[in-house]
């Protein structure tokens, strides 16, 4: 994984297939809101690394605060600093 990508807590993970449900929305609805392939999307939920641009829509569109998602023990100190 690259300071770049960034990787959900199985929590986090769980929380985001919750508000799938409660939207309605299946994993593809979420690319397409985003205007992202669904491949970051899968990832995502399958808790391997993505895009730390992909991380970030993908819980602003979820409505969840990206700490709350993250995965600290695997990113270093500048990733951490960039997203709080």
């Amino acid at each position: 994984m690259t300071n770049q990508e960034l990787r959900a807590l199985p929590e986090g993970i769980r929380a985001a297939k919750t508000a799938l449900t409660d939207k309605t929305w299946s994993q593809h609805k979420l690319a397409i809101a985003l205007s992202i392939t669904r491949q970051p999307g899968s990832k995502f939920f399958a808790g391997e690394p993505v895009s730390r641009s992909c991380f970030v829509q993908i819980c602003q569109q979820l409505n969840y605060i990206i700490q709350d998602f993250l995965n600290c023990s695997v990113e270093n100190e500048s990733t951490k600093t960039l997203l709080t």
